[in-house]
């Protein structure tokens, strides 16, 4: 019985992490050196991104695009980041809804910009 209740807390722990980290995806900083949202960052100055801790120039970025979630699942969207890189060539930002997902990738595609990096339009 006791194992059946700490699983139930362990799994209720996760879910509600999981929940918090897809809400907190959405808070971001932009000020005149950088923007930082949901894991990635841009330095303007440097003509830098940085995704999962790595740094690359800022012309490694080939595509940013929205995903929606596949049929009858969850109502989470995906955005793309398409990077020109062995290791990492494509970096997912789950956000709770569409209207989250596309905000980012309007904020990242005008970051990017700033930054010396490609225009996606």
């Amino acid at each position: 019985m006791n194992e059946i209740i700490i699983g139930l807390v362990i799994l209720a722990a996760f879910a509600a992490y999981t929940v918090y980290r897809r809400f907190k995806a959405g808070t971001f900083i932009a000020n005149d050196t950088m923007f930082s949202q949901a894991g990635v960052v841009v330095y303007f100055k440097k003509g830098i991104i940085q995704v999962k801790g790595k740094e690359f120039n800022i012309n490694v970025v080939t595509n940013i695009f929205t995903e929606p979630p596949p049929r009858n699942q969850s109502m989470a969207y995906d955005c793309v980041l398409s990077l020109n890189d062995f290791i990492l060539p494509e970096h997912r930002i789950r956000f709770v809804n569409e209207k989250n997902a596309n905000q980012f990738m309007q904020r990242l595609c005008t970051a990017i910009e700033k930054a010396g990096g490609p225009v996606f339009r």
